[in-house]
C-alpha cells in the first residue's frame, strides 16, 4: 500500500473505481478487494488502508457469515474466521465496501442454472437486507465462471462491472 501510495496511486472500493472504470473520472486508480469475508480484513487490512486514505471491497459469502472457509475442508486448507456481522457492519462504517460472493461459495458452473441464480441473487439479497445498503458488484467464487453464470449476474442482478472482470480475467 505504501509503495501504491508512493507512486501517486489512490486506492479504491470496486463502488468508487466504477466512474472511473466507466470514463466518468480520470486518475491514477487501483481497485482494491478482498475474497470471502476474513476477518483478518478487518483486524489487519482495514488499518493499513485507512492509514493510506484507501477504500477496499470486500467479497462476502453470505451463509457463511461468522462461519469459517466451509468450502476448503475438502482440500485440507486451514479454517480461518469469517467477519461476524458486527465486523461487517464495522468494516462498512470505516467506508469499506462489500459486495456479494455467493450464499455458500460453491463452484457456480457445476451447478445448474437455477441453483447458480439462487446463489447469486440470494446472496445480494441477503447482504442488502441486513446491512441495509446496495451491494452493486458480484465476485465469482474461486474466479470461476462461465458464459451461462455471467449472464445471471449481468441480467437479474443488472450489474455491468461484470465484464470488466471478465476482461481482466479473460483478456
Amino acid at each position: 500500500m505504501w509503495m501504491l501510495k508512493f507512486l501517486g496511486y489512490k486506492g479504491l472500493s470496486m463502488k468508487a473505481l466504477k466512474p472511473y472504470l466507466d470514463g466518468v473520472k480520470k486518475g491514477k486508480v487501483v481497485g482494491i478487494t478482498f475474497d470471502d469475508g476474513y476477518q483478518n480484513n478487518l483486524t489487519n487490512a482495514a488499518k493499513v488502508l485507512i492509514q493510506f486514505n484507501f477504500t477496499a471491497t470486500c467479497y462476502v459469502v453470505s451463509d457463511r457469515i461468522g462461519e469459517s472457509n466451509l468450502w476448503d475442508l475438502h482440500n485440507n486448507i486451514t479454517q480461518r474466521p469469517l467477519m461476524t456481522e458486527d465486523d461487517i457492519q464495522e468494516w462498512i462504517s470505516l467506508g469499506m465496501d462489500i459486495g456479494a460472493h455467493s450464499l455458500t461459495h460453491t463452484d457456480l458452473t457445476k451447478i445448474s442454472a437455477k441453483q447458480a441464480q439462487i446463489e447469486i441473487v440470494d446472496c445480494k439479497e441477503s447482504l442488502e437486507k441486513k446491512f441495509k445498503l446496495s451491494v452493486d458488484d458480484f465476485c465469482y467464487p474461486f474466479g470461476y465462471y462461465n458464459d451461462q453464470v455471467c449472464k445471471i449476474v449481468k441480467d437479474v442482478l443488472n450489474i455491468v462491472l461484470v465484464q470488466v472482470y471478465r476482461l481482466i480475467l479473460n483478456p
